[in-house]
């Protein structure tokens, strides 16, 4: 599961495009991905990444968590 910033680029109400000539998918955002979470099925535990990011997408800082702890 992914979460991503409003921006200009990818607006609360954007949808992806399969234009000919002109291709804008979800992919094509990662500067705005400030969080993940996975879960796989045979570790039930939640691993979350969150990411402190400037309005070009440059990572400021990295956050990892296990369930609700903080890994350093």
């Amino acid at each position: 599961m992914y979460f991503y910033r409003e921006s200009d680029d990818l607006p609360r109400d954007w949808q992806p495009d399969e234009g000919y000539l002109n291709t804008d998918q979800l992919e094509h955002h990662k500067n705005d991905l400030i969080a993940s979470i996975t879960w796989p099925d045979a570790d039930p535990q939640k691993k979350y990444y969150c990411y402190d990011k400037s309005k070009e997408g440059k990572i400021l800082k990295r956050m990892y968590f296990i369930e609700d702890r903080l890994v350093e």
